[in-house]
């Protein structure tokens, strides 16, 4: 019997995967290569890493602070939103331009919801110039300061609950890996067209020189199509499906080269002048913020956190949006 048990659980066939892998190796096909939906045991392959991947976006996610509620209250009494918004109406403007929030209220929300709730990505950068700066206690003018400026700010993933939100995101987070992967993969596509229209170039040059009984321009060219066809072979041969995986595993294998939390702190006064860390507290009103910066793809500076706003604002910052708009089409 017990020979009989061992045999059936070697035939037995493998359970099927998690659906959050399944969703996973889903989304790997969908924006890497379509083609790897052909490979044999695709997802007995990438499971182990995919399952680490989705850990390493969920403690992303975890690790976003928040959530803050953003309102005109807020903006004056939080330092985090009075340095986040030069002004109150910006807030506001935000709210009116996020598409994506509306849209979260008027199709999925309950009408019951107080808030709702997303991550605020704003680009930030220190910004050198001339203004007025205390020296000890005697007024400077012409001073060299540093100002602390946010630009650009979206709402990404909103949605009537923080759960719902940390879900998106995390979704959102494996999704940019995927992507960031895949740009190495045109990356190659493209070296392959401009290899392609390389080795007709030198076809023609060797026909040419043939016709002319240039022998040793003849030999040069034959070098260099032998030397494109090589490089060409081998660019085929790398964007294979079976020869994907790979490089695809090592990269998810370490998410952290693609998208990470990087810790920021800086003390800023009411004004968004950078001060030293000395000044936080002190009666200038200095005080000392503390940010993720959020390291991926795009190359501009961006902080992320999770937020929380109320459902009359953002009902109220469309309509607002909704007349605007209304009364240019008039005029």
């Amino acid at each position: 019997m017990e020979i009989l048990n061992t045999l059936k659980d070697w035939f037995k066939p493998a359970p099927p995967p998690d659906p959050e892998i399944q969703k996973a190796l889903g989304r790997v096909c969908a924006l890497v290569d379509p083609m790897l939906n052909t490979l044999p045991a695709l997802d007995q392959t990438l499971q182990p890493v995919l399952a680490h991947t989705l850990n390493y976006c969920q403690h992303i996610v975890d690790n976003l602070p928040g959530p803050f509620e953003i309102d005109r209250q807020a903006f004056s009494v939080s330092p985090l939103v009075h340095a986040l918004f030069a002004t109150v109406e910006d807030i506001a403007l935000m709210l009116a331009k996020s598409q994506e929030a509306c849209k979260c209220l008027l199709t999925d929300s309950e009408p019951g919801v107080e808030f709702v709730y997303a991550m605020l990505a704003a680009r930030w950068q220190r910004k050198k110039g001339l203004g007025m700066a205390l020296d000890g206690e005697m007024l400077q003018a012409d001073a060299l300061i540093e100002t602390l400026i946010f630009a650009d700010h979206v709402l990404v993933q909103p949605a009537d609950s923080l759960e719902a939100t940390r879900e998106k995101l995390c979704q959102t987070a494996f999704d940019s890996l995927l992507k960031t992967f895949r740009v190495r993969l045109i990356e190659k596509r493209n070296e392959r067209a401009l290899l392609q229209e390389e080795k007709a170039r030198e076809r023609d040059q060797i026909n040419v020189m043939r016709s002319m009984g240039k022998a040793d321009k003849l030999e040069e060219h034959t070098r260099r199509l032998q030397d494109v066809e090589t490089r060409l072979r081998e660019n085929i041969e790398a964007l294979r499906p079976e020869n994907i995986i790979a490089p695809l595993t090592e990269f998810l294998a370490a998410p952290e080269k693609a998208l990470r939390l990087e810790a920021m702190r800086i003390t800023v006064d009411r004004s968004g002048i950078v001060a030293g860390d000395d000044q936080a507290g002190s009666p200038g009103q200095a005080e000392t913020l503390d940010f993720q910066e959020i390291i991926g793809r795009d190359r501009r500076r961006y902080v992320g956190m999770l937020v929380k706003i109320r459902r009359s604002d953002v009902l109220e910052a469309a309509q607002i949006m909704k007349d605007v708009q209304q009364r240019y089409l008039i005029i």
